[in-house]
């Protein structure tokens, strides 16, 4: 059985946004080496998106820092 199905992750936005989210997942996933290069390239519009404005203008984009812990660290 792989590793990942006996885990569980919990993620904390410190600003509390949820436009972080979908980014933040696919940085863990890249992060624990269970996304394959082919499935981060289809996933890029999710793991590094584009912020718009109202004028759907690009005005930033979000780029996902994330720290991996273990239990009683």
């Amino acid at each position: 059985m792989p590793f990942w199905k006996e885990w569980g992750i919990a993620i904390k936005i410190e600003d509390g946004n949820l436009r972080s989210v979908a980014p933040t997942v696919v940085e863990v996933l890249k992060k624990l080496g269970i996304l394959s290069e082919e499935e981060l390239e289809m996933l890029k519009k999710y793991h590094y998106p584009k912020v718009v404005n109202y004028c759907k203008e690009i005005v930033g984009q979000i780029w996902p820092v994330v720290d991996l812990k273990t239990p009683g660290r």
